[in-house]
């Protein structure tokens, strides 16, 4: 679903259907902002059915509306399009809970996450702490 609205560049469960997408560009026309805009990071939340897009101090907070598609034709397994190496851009998958990421199959490379751990988890606190704040 989000990938109708964006490309990511790496992501992170905040709580149960609520997620943080960190260096995100709009795939689609979101209110004033056009295709190739880009926002330090997303939030979606299914539970309360929001949107928020923010750079630095600025968000921009939607309200989410969903609807059923086309019904699927194939049997196939979607993939995950998580996390992508670092060098060439071409996608790992779902990481979870490893402690080493794997290298790239396409050119072997070994990404380091840790800055990103470390960004999504000072985003993920001042967005709970915000999130707390507004439905208090």
């Amino acid at each position: 679903m989000e990938a109708e609205l964006f490309k990511w560049k790496d992501w992170d469960v905040l709580d149960d259907g609520v997620w943080q997408f960190l260096n995100v560009e709009l795939v689609t026309h979101i209110d004033e902002f056009v295709p190739g805009t880009k926002f330090d990071y997303a939030v979606i939340s299914v539970a309360e059915n929001f949107l928020v897009l923010a750079n630095n101090s600025k968000k921009y907070r939607y309200k989410l509306h969903f609807k059923v598609g086309d019904p699927i034709i194939e049997d196939s397994n979607v993939g995950f399009n998580d996390c992508r190496c670092q060098k060439c851009n071409s996608t790992i998958g779902w990481l979870g809970e490893l402690s080493e990421p794997p290298p790239c199959s396409s050119c072997g490379h070994v990404s380091d996450y840790s800055e990103t751990e470390q960004k999504i988890k000072e985003v993920r606190e001042k967005l709970l702490a915000d999130f707390e704040k507004e439905t208090k």
